[in-house]
């Protein structure tokens, strides 16, 4: 009985945790003189496959997991941010997962009057 519960448990392995937690983050440069509009609570994330505990790319790209949270929901920055790892392992294949989750910011165009140029 021991055995089967030791196997079952070396087949199936989940992990997760908090990797960082962030006041502002954006991959682009930003203009802070410009307005923005709060979108709300925003989550996206990055998936890396592992073949044998061997990961198929670099799996602590903070980096690229912000650039598509902020490229998914088309936003420039995020602030109070938290990004999380999470592993899921199935004998010989598995994956990471890292999960941004924070408040969106979109910039607000101005608008212009077509007929006279001035800001509306």
């Amino acid at each position: 009985m021991k055995f089967k519960l030791l196997l079952l448990f070396s087949i199936f392995f989940i992990s997760c945790y908090n990797i960082a937690t962030l006041s502002i983050a954006s991959t682009e440069n930003v203009d802070f003189n410009a307005k923005y509009k709060n979108i709300g609570l925003v989550e996206g994330s990055q998936r890396i496959p592992w073949i044998f505990f061997f990961p198929l790319r670099n799996p602590r790209n903070i980096d690229r997991a912000i650039e598509l949270t902020l490229n998914e929901n088309n936003i420039n920055y995020l602030t109070n941010l938290r990004i999380d790892e999470s592993f899921v392992h199935f004998y010989l294949f598995g994956y990471t997962t890292i999960t941004v989750k924070g408040a969106g910011w979109r910039k607000i165009e101005p608008k212009f009057d077509p007929l006279t140029g001035e800001p509306l």
